[in-house]
């Protein structure tokens, strides 16, 4: 069985972000989040991510392995996109291009080389409702 991480809160740790080196000296974690199956996902709420689909992110990404497994449609916003040399701050314009094309009430964007799904999402849009907010970051 699968172990579950859990908050401050109590609650299981739905989604995880290894910025920096942390990605590097979790990989086992990683790897082991990047193998969960996943439940499809609400009907309306649409995942967005960033990753060059040309580059070796890409094919490294767990979170993509993850989608891909699973079959879990989502939107690369950098897909089929020229953004070599990568900056950061073309994620931005990536991002509110790709939310044009969302059709659903909710979008969860997620970065693309360092993020792993550890749960089922079923529930994130309930979750997201508690805060009373239009846009809620991490």
């Amino acid at each position: 069985m699968a172990r579950t991480y859990l908050t401050s809160k109590g609650t299981p740790v739905k989604i995880s972000h290894f910025p920096g080196w942390t990605r590097y000296n979790y990989r086992n974690l990683i790897d082991r989040f990047s193998d969960i199956t996943i439940k499809p996902l609400p009907e309306d709420l649409q995942i967005i991510t960033c990753v060059d689909d040309d580059s070796v992110a890409y094919d490294k990404s767990p979170l993509i392995r993850q989608l891909n497994k699973n079959n879990i449609p989502f939107i690369n916003a950098a897909e089929h996109k020229d953004v070599y040399p990568w900056i950061n701050n073309k994620k931005i314009e990536l991002l509110y291009n790709a939310l044009q094309k969302v059709k659903t009430k909710y979008c969860l964007i997620l970065d693309g080389i360092d993020v792993t799904i550890n749960e089922d999402l079923d529930d994130i849009i309930d979750i997201y409702k508690t805060y009373n907010k239009k846009i809620v970051f991490n």
